[in-house]
């Protein structure tokens, strides 16, 4: 019998429902370690350390059930575990070996591909950049001798004349 003021809270919303969140965040979480170092050891490390860890929870599980009635535990929480690391083993064995795919020719820009259109030096199709495959060749500033980056007109200038030329205007910026 229930005595007074005592809440007895079942189904949805129930105090055993908040921590149900904790299963799918494990999984994400190992997942995403998965997939962020895919085809390398971390990869593979961090699946067995996810998988290790469900592990460890059974085993605790079934260690403190013992403990306590000396009895095996419920199956239930098991299977829910056997569940969990069945899913989390054959979607992070799928992340893993996922190829890590590098761009060949990337756009200077935005870093769209450029690998396999017509022109030698092709306008990136993404963001427009002209010879977007080509890096600028950096040499003496044509004033100063300071090392530089080709300015709009591709002759090097360095920042400090560049910014000469545009205070001068017109008059000595040829």
């Amino acid at each position: 019998m229930l005595g007074r003021g005592v809440v007895v809270h079942s189904g949805p919303g129930g105090r055993g429902a908040s921590h149900v969140f904790i299963f799918p965040l494990y999984a994400v979480l190992v997942w995403y370690a998965c997939f962020r170092w895919r085809r390398h050891f971390l990869g593979v490390a961090s699946l067995l350390a996810g998988l290790g860890g469900l592990l460890a929870l059974a085993w605790l599980d079934v260690r403190i059930a013992r403990w306590l009635t000396n009895e095996f535990p419920m199956p239930g929480f098991l299977l829910l575990l056997a569940g969990e690391g069945m899913i989390v083993l054959l979607i992070g064995t799928y992340l893993v070996a996922m190829p890590r795919e590098r761009v060949r020719v990337p756009c200077r820009g935005c870093g769209y591909e450029l690998d396999g259109l017509e022109a030698a030096n092709p306008r990136c199709p993404e963001c427009g950049l002209a010879h977007g495959a080509a890096r600028p060749a950096r040499g003496a500033c044509r004033r100063c001798g300071l090392d530089a980056s080709p300015n709009a007109t591709g002759a090097p200038v360095c920042a400090r004349c560049e910014a000469a030329d545009v205070a001068a205007g017109p008059a000595l910026g040829g």
